[in-house]
């Protein structure tokens, strides 16, 4: 596979986006789960998963729970109802500003 062209879009940004809406539809994740749902030739390293994540978690919009060795992730939404995600997304990108 070659090397990506640069470009001015926020990668960050858009994993986040992309997990949040794994989670969404899986309603809860591990690591592993997530990086499932992306397509193999562009699968993004265990750790660059778990690092998104945990920010997401920081960010409050996800919360972690302990699942024998691993960590569940789950939309902080989940058990009230909750905001459609762009309206979510939309209040994580005005946080920050």
């Amino acid at each position: 596979m070659g090397k990506r062209a640069h470009t001015d879009l926020d990668v960050r940004g858009d994993l986040q986006i992309e997990f949040m809406n794994a989670i969404w539809r899986l309603e809860e994740a591990t690591v592993d789960g997530v990086r499932e749902t992306q397509p193999a030739g562009r699968r993004s390293a265990y750790t660059t998963v778990q690092t998104v994540l945990n920010r997401l978690v920081e960010r409050g919009l996800l919360v972690r729970e302990r699942s024998g060795r691993a960590f569940v992730r789950a939309h902080a939404q989940r058990h009230r109802q909750s905001l459609p995600l762009t309206e979510a997304v939309d209040a994580w990108r005005a946080r920050r500003g």
